[in-house]
């Protein structure tokens, strides 16, 4: 959650080299979580926790910094 606060206010100060670091520590942890989370999965309702952190975690996450990544012209 840190990584997270921190790279929305370093994208909202301006800062996207800072913003693009912490959505890519943001990214990490929560793809570790994730995985650590389906591999103990039990039922359907785990699943859909799953493809919902998916869907609205990580695929957030993705865009945005796709789009930081675009404004700011860098490689990556």
């Amino acid at each position: 959650m840190a990584a997270t606060r921190d790279a929305g206010v370093a994208a909202a100060a301006g800062r996207r080299s800072d913003a693009l670091t912490g959505l890519a520590g943001a990214l990490a942890h929560l793809t570790k979580a994730v995985q650590e989370y389906a591999a103990v999965a039990a039922d359907n309702s785990d699943r859909g926790a799953i493809a919902s952190i998916n869907e609205y975690g990580l695929r957030f996450l993705r865009t945005t910094r796709d789009r930081l990544y675009a404004e700011s012209g860098e490689r990556w």
